[in-house]
C-alpha cells in the first residue's frame, strides 16, 4: 500500500534566495511551536529558527545543513532538509 501522507523535501537553491525563511515560515505556520517557544527561538539578525548555531546567527549566514520533521494538516513533511549556501561556478 503507497502513503500519501507522507513527504520528503529538500530546500536547495543558491545563495540569498530564501532557502532558510521558507523552511522557518513552514515551522512557523506548522504550530508546532507556541508564541514563547518561537520568541525563545529567535534571535542573530534575522530571527531565523533554522540558524540556531551562534557564528549562524551572528553573521546572519547559514553555515550547517539542518533536518526537521513538520506536520500539516493530515501530511507528515519527513525528512524536511535545508543546504548551506550554494554558489555557483
Amino acid at each position: 500500500m503507497k502513503r500519501t501522507d507522507i513527504r520528503n523535501v529538500a530546500v536547495i537553491a543558491h545563495v540569498d534566495h530564501g532557502k532558510t525563511t521558507l523552511v522557518d515560515q513552514m515551522l512557523r505556520q506548522s504550530g508546532q511551536f507556541r508564541t514563547e517557544e518561537l520568541d525563545k527561538l529567535v534571535g542573530g539578525q534575522h530571527g531565523l529558527i533554522m540558524d540556531s548555531n551562534d557564528q549562524e546567527r551572528e553573521r546572519g549566514i547559514t553555515i550547517l545543513a539542518k533536518n526537521c520533521g513538520i506536520r500539516i494538516g493530515d501530511v507528515k513533511v519527513k525528512n524536511c532538509r535545508r543546504v548551506p549556501r550554494i554558489a555557483s561556478g
